[in-house]
This record gives C-alpha cells, structure tokens and sequence, in this order.
C-alpha cells in the first residue's frame, strides 16, 4: 500500500497517544514526581499536560501547510538537506537515547519483580519484537497498538480500582498549596518524558486527513489517561508516605504487589499487572523504531527502510547492555530533559518560524 492511499483515523491516533502513555508512565514517573516537590503532588502532573498540549498544537500547526508530508520532509523542502539534517539531529538522537532506555529500564524491572536469575542481556531481547512490528510499516504498527490497546485499557483500569484500598489521604496532604517549588527541580523536568507522544505525529501524522487537528487527539488520549497517571502518583504516596516513595525504585509496583484480595482468581496481581503494562512499551518501541527508520530513510533514501531498522536495534541492545546500573539510568532521564524540551517545543517553532517568514517573503 503507497503512502497515499494509507489513512490513519483521529481515534487511532488517540489510540496511539494512549498506548504511548501507559508505556512511559507506570515506573519512574511518581518516583520523579514524588521527588520535584513536598507540596500537592497532582499540580505538577496537571502543569506538564497543559504544557504539553501547546507542544502538540505546535506540532499540528508545523504540518498543516504541508499534508502528508513528514517533519523531514517539511524541513528539507524549508532548509534543504543539510541544514535541515543538523536541525534534526537531536530528534534522532532523542529516539535513539528513547529506545535505549528503555529497554534497559523494563529489562531491570522484570528482572528485579518477576525473573531475578535471568541474565540483563536475555531480558534486553525484548527489543526484537517492536522491531519486526516497526519492518511491517505504519499499517502493521498501528493495528498492533490497536489491539495491545483492547487488551491492556481493561487490564490497568481494573488493576487501578483494586489499588484505592489500603491508602490513607491524610498523606497526600497538602491537596490544594503550591509554592511551585517543582520549578527548581531537575526531577520535575526529567518526568516531562511522558508528555511528549505527540513528537511521534512528525513522522505519522501525514496520514491524517486534517493534520492540523492532531492535537484533538493528543487532548483526548491525555483526558482519558490522566485519571490514571494521577493514581500512578499519588497511589504510592498514599500508601507508604511521600518520603519512603522517593525511596523506593519502583514505588508503584510495590503498591500494586501490596494489593491483597481473597477473591482474587490470580496469585500474582504484580505479574499481571507487569505483563500488560510491557505489552504497552512493545507498542511504544515499535512506534518509535518506525519513526527513525523513515526519518533516517528521507535523509538518506538509497538506503533500505530494514536495513536501516536493523543496524538502529543493534545499536539500541548494544547501548542498553552498557547502561551500568538503574540509578545511571534515572539520571539518564533527568540529563536528557533539556533535549526532550528542544525537540519538543522550540523545533516546531524553528520550523514554523521558518515557514512563516519564507512565505513573506514569497509575497513581497
């Protein structure tokens, strides 16, 4: 199927943006937000998503004038090739370091929760799957997150109502004063990382009918997912106290391991629970190793689409293999947030500003 003919609906791309979310939010996010502030803990979480839905504005607003067309592809025909590869080049790296992490980042988790005496390098193979997902194209991507989405949604959303038990409110306080001491916070920045899906819409939101009203479906996605990113915060506060979840790796895997029902059919509600949320990041890898295979593709066309996908997994389970431990990784993502900024706001804006001023001068 060529480009043309392939259309990607606004509900999958809301479909898209959800599996996006439940693949980056559940494990470091409420550490990283528990840490950026002692104040109410929601404020932050509801600060990055307003923020966050000017970026996907933004980001409908640079491919607008230029319909099925990718963000490599607006940026050559504005810059040509060579300018705009070095304009690009965070945007890669930035998927690159993304993959990276986080494959090294669940490769621990399982390996710390479910299989303890399995070697990092087997569990880092993971990378394998999305792989042959993202060689499939953007149609094989899609329906797969598609699915994995009518599997998982059920699955958090009622693991999440199992969770309300054993909390104590008391320990969320204070519910509504706000310093904005989180400004100050490396952490603070470092969570930014799960509000940044809709970057994904450089290279795929070409296949939509109105590309400027992408950000519609960043709005839903983030509206239906926000009530569970609250609870991912503020479920292991609630539980064991703001200063024992900083402490803790995990903080909300040990909350879901201390839910305890006797009418519970499964033994384990952890394994479970880290069963659908890993079917999330597969779709997540998938999406983004679809993502710089094209992008690397426009810029150097005489070079396979696989090929290309094939080196790019080589690289990510080579450097994951190297990260030397969990803490290097969580600094990882804090050192990485001026970066996930640049290519989330001020690249678009380049772009547009770019446009703006080329077709100015086009009319005088």
């Amino acid at each position: 199927m060529s480009n043309k003919e392939i259309t990607i609906t606004p509900r999958q791309y809301t479909i898209i943006q959800t599996v996006f979310f439940g693949g980056m939010s559940f494990f470091l996010y409420p550490e990283l937000v528990a840490n950026s502030t002692n104040q109410a803990y929601w404020i932050p979480v509801l600060f990055w998503l307003l923020i966050s839905l000017f970026g996907a504005f933004l980001y409908s607003k640079m491919m607008e004038p230029y319909p099925r067309k990718n963000i490599v592809e607006i940026s050559i025909l504005l810059m040509g090739k060579k300018l705009s590869f070095l304009l690009l080049l965070p945007l890669l790296v930035f998927w690159f370091n993304s993959i990276s992490l986080m494959i090294r980042a669940h490769a621990e988790l399982v390996n710390m929760t479910m299989l303890p005496m399995t070697p990092i390098w087997v569990l880092s193979c993971l990378f394998v799957i999305p792989l042959l997902g993202a060689m499939g194209g953007i149609t094989s991507v899609v329906r797969t997150l598609s699915v994995y989405s009518l599997i998982c949604v059920p699955l958090v959303f009622g693991i999440t109502i199992l969770g309300f038990q054993d909390i104590d409110y008391y320990l969320g306080k204070p519910w509504f004063k706000s310093s904005f001491d989180f400004l100050t916070s490396p952490d603070f920045y470092g969570s930014s990382y799960i509000w940044i899906g809709f970057i994904y819409c450089g290279m795929i939101g070409k296949y939509a009918k109105k590309v400027g009203q992408l950000w519609k479906s960043y709005f839903w996605a983030t509206l239906c997912f926000l009530p569970i990113v609250i609870t991912i915060v503020l479920f292991p506060i609630l539980t064991f106290g703001p200063e024992l979840t900083r402490s803790i790796t995990f903080p909300y895997v040990l909350k879901m391991a201390s839910v305890n029902n006797y009418w519970l059919i499964v033994e384990s509600l952890t394994a479970i629970y880290i069963s659908s949320v890993m079917i999330y990041v597969i779709g997540t890898i998938s999406l983004i190793y679809y993502c710089i295979g094209k992008a690397i593709h426009n810029f150097f066309p005489q070079w396979g689409e696989k090929k290309i996908l094939l080196i790019i997994g080589g690289l990510s389970y080579i450097v994951a293999l190297f990260i030397p431990s969990w803490d290097w990784l969580r600094q990882g993502v804090v050192i990485e947030s001026p970066l996930r900024l640049f290519v989330a706001f001020l690249l678009p804006m380049i772009i547009v500003g770019q446009y703006t001023w080329k077709k100015r001068r086009c009319h005088k």
